[in-house]
């Protein structure tokens, strides 16, 4: 099997399978919800901590990866180099065993985002910084490469982490072990930065598309965003990632504004869809940001809409707590700008 990996990464060099499916221009512009936009942004900014970060529900968990989506939706301009320590990315620069933030100082999910943060960066021309940062994390991630049964990949979690985060087995591999696929993409970043391509790189590229089937809930939203920063990167996706991907989100979850951006980038830049999901007012206030009073959950479109369920769904009115949460409004702000043609 390695041999056949490494002839393929021979044959391959750091090139990918052909992308059929481009980014395609929005065709028309909602006035509403780029007014709404303009009100969200400055909001959702003003919530940012001293680091330029969201800390998403008062947590420091989560705050990596929708920092950065924040970011990529032109609402943050916090510097990306404050979520590394010596290569190695986390969640948010003061995260620590006893702080809350979701047992380890790093996940796939965090990973995700930063690379979102990484892409934004090149967009808009400081792509010196972002090559630094990435070949600082590469170097990391070699120095630290694992096999897992018949995957290799890269801890992000020290052995000093693991003791002082009382990290369970389950967690190591589950938050802290990089997944091939998941390196495949952080090697997507370097190569669109210009950086060359060694062996490592190629030994990764030449591993297969990452495309899940049949996720739901925030592994579905992972996918993605997954797959749309992936297609921006290389220039467009394949039919496998539109299809299995990014077509089966859009039909299984209308009222998710994020899925249908994404969509419809990719097929045909029509973006009714979306801009009727943003524009849900019981949903997304015009006026002032989401509170607990429009929907449970902080970010909505990691989960599935589950209204049928009633009292208790993330999709339905929370009215038991506080009626504000940091970071809400992250989740209109980065769809909208999806939606309209502000991502590309």
């Amino acid at each position: 099997m390695t041999v056949i990996i490494m002839l393929l990464a021979f044959l391959s060099g750091c090139s990918s399978l052909k992308k059929d499916n481009k980014p395609q221009p929005t065709l028309d512009i909602s006035a509403s919800v780029k007014e709404q936009m303009a009100v969200y942004r400055p909001l959702i900014k003003a919530q940012a901590d001293s680091y330029g970060l969201i800390r998403m529900g008062g947590s420091l968990g989560d705050s990596a990866l929708f920092s950065c989506l924040a970011r990529s939706a032109g609402v943050l301009d916090f510097d990306p180099a404050v979520l590394f320590k010596d290569g190695k990315p986390l969640r948010h620069p003061d995260i620590k065993p006893d702080a809350s933030g979701g047992g380890t100082p790093i996940s796939h999910d965090m990973v995700n985002g930063i690379l979102w943060c990484l892409y934004d960066m090149h967009k808009r021309g400081d792509t010196d910084h972002a090559i630094n940062l990435t070949k600082a994390m590469i170097e990391f991630g070699k120095a630290h490469k694992k096999t897992v049964g018949i995957d290799v990949g890269w801890m992000f979690c020290t052995e000093q982490d693991i003791s002082d985060y009382h990290i369970s087995g389950e967690d190591v591999l589950g938050r802290c072990f990089m997944s091939p696929g998941l390196v495949k993409d952080i090697y997507r970043i370097a190569k669109m930065l210009g950086m060359p391509c060694d062996d490592d790189s190629q030994y990764f590229m030449a591993i297969g598309p990452n495309i899940p089937s049949d996720e739901t809930g925030f592994k579905r939203h992972l996918a993605v965003i997954g797959t749309v920063r992936n297609g921006l990167v290389e220039g467009g996706i394949n039919d496998n990632s539109l299809k299995i991907v990014l077509q089966k989100a859009h039909e299984a979850q209308p009222r998710n504004a994020l899925y249908q951006a994404a969509y419809h980038l990719y097929n045909d830049g029509v973006q009714d869809d979306a801009y009727r999901a943003l524009t849900d007012e019981s949903l997304f206030p015009r006026d002032h940001l989401p509170t607990s009073a429009n929907y449970a959950t902080d970010y909505l479109f990691q989960r599935d809409d589950d209204t049928a369920k009633g009292p208790g769904a993330d999709w339905l009115p929370d009215l038991s707590g506080s009626s504000e949460s940091n970071g809400r409004g992250v989740d209109f702000v980065f769809a909208a700008a999806m939606a309209l043609g502000e991502i590309r």
